[in-house]
Parts: C-alpha cells; structure tokens; sequence
C-alpha cells in the first residue's frame, strides 16, 4: 500500500474530498440563503410599491 505523510495515500485523498465536499455544501447553503434573501426582499418592495400606487389611486 501506498503510503503518503505515513498515512495511507487514499484516506488523504478521501479527506481532502471530503473537506471539498463540505466547502461546496456550504457555498450552496450560502447562495440558496442569498436568493432567498432577494427574493423576499423583492416580494417587499413590489408590495411597497404596489401600496403607494394604492395609496395615490385613493388620495386622488
């Protein structure tokens, strides 16, 4: 067997991938947090907008 570092070269390699794994997980979690955010956040704003409209329409 292959040894790197004295450990065995494929459980390196399995860690390594599997720190990989988590960085790409977390990266995912945080774009998906991210496109939430603005699409709540545009969700509000077409709600404010759409009350001034509202709110005009009313006043008039």
């Amino acid at each position: 067997m292959n040894t790197l570092f004295g450990k065995p070269y494929f459980s390196r390699k399995g860690e390594e991938m599997s720190r990989n794994y988590k960085k790409t997980l977390s990266d995912m979690l945080l774009l998906a947090i991210i496109l939430l955010i603005s699409s709540v956040s545009i969700k509000i704003g077409a709600i404010v907008i759409g009350m001034i409209g509202l709110m005009e329409l009313l006043t008039e």
